[in-house]
């Protein structure tokens, strides 16, 4: 099972927004203190912190632990861990923070906000992958936005983040979701890497990657509220409207195997 946390930080609820603060203030490390302060823009700061905080109640719900008795290490490439587990990765991107977790799989996890696509992201193309851009949107910027969020979180599972995006290879798999190979300019082996897009609302994609090619099945993965908590501002039901998602091109084979509900639009 994995499991998935959202936040957004503009139309989550008020009691969300203030006990992922006070999680941060609480427990924050030295270094994350020092991060966030470094992060001149208020938005980005307002999304470190209550990724972080987060991270920690989401971590606390599913390990029956106190936010504050967790502890992180770091592995020598730099990303962060339990070492009783479970596994976990974060992101953020525009308003959205979503937070992966799961007690047997490592997990690489990347959202992007298909609006705010980022400047020259045809430098993070490998040769191979131009073939394959053309079935993943009819936007050739949004397509090559999709196609970072793989890399992406593929690099965030190994933990390799600085690692020349050019140097991985993006193949669609045959039943649904990607697979990533060393490219032909690559100067390393790589390990065989699974990843399937999630489409949300609102513009935002994710990606989530995994060793084990099995883990990304429908029944897999689970969207969890947050524990005595309003995850959303809005009266229930409001922003579950399918019919609002991003539509990628093959959207459907996604769509079967990433349901948007019960999942609302703030949560």
């Amino acid at each position: 099972m994995i499991s998935l946390y959202t936040i957004d930080r503009r139309r989550s609820a008020d009691s969300l927004i203030s006990a992922c603060l006070d999680a941060f203030d609480r427990t924050a490390s030295e270094a994350e203190r020092e991060r966030a302060a470094r992060l001149r823009l208020q938005p980005e700061r307002l999304s470190y912190c209550l990724g972080r905080g987060g991270l920690r109640l989401a971590l606390a719900q599913e390990t029956g632990l106190s936010p504050d008795d967790l502890r992180f290490e770091t592995a020598p490439s730099g990303k962060p861990f339990l070492s009783d587990g479970p596994f976990f990765n974060l992101s953020h991107s525009g308003d959205r923070i979503l937070i992966a977790i799961s007690q047997r799989f490592d997990l690489g996890l990347d959202i992007e906000h298909l609006t705010d696509a980022p400047d020259a992201l045809s430098a993070a193309l490998a040769e191979e992958d131009q073939k394959l851009l053309p079935s993943l949107s009819d936007s050739r910027g949004h397509a090559e936005t999709i196609l970072w969020s793989i890399k992406e979180a593929a690099l965030k599972l190994t933990g390799e983040v600085m690692v020349d995006p050019r140097h991985l290879s993006v193949e669609r798999r045959r039943g649904g979701g990607f697979r990533i190979v060393p490219a032909r300019a690559a100067k390393a082996p790589l390990p065989e890497i699974f990843v399937h897009l999630i489409v949300m609302d609102d513009g935002y994609v994710a990606a989530l990657a995994t060793y084990e090619p099995t883990v990304t099945a429908k029944a897999a993965l689970a969207w969890k509220s947050w524990p005595g908590l309003s995850s959303c501002a809005s009266p229930a039901g409001q922003g579950l409207n399918p019919a609002r998602q991003t539509v990628l091109r093959d959207s459907s084979p996604f769509a079967e195997m990433w349901p948007l509900c019960p999942i609302p639009s703030a949560a």
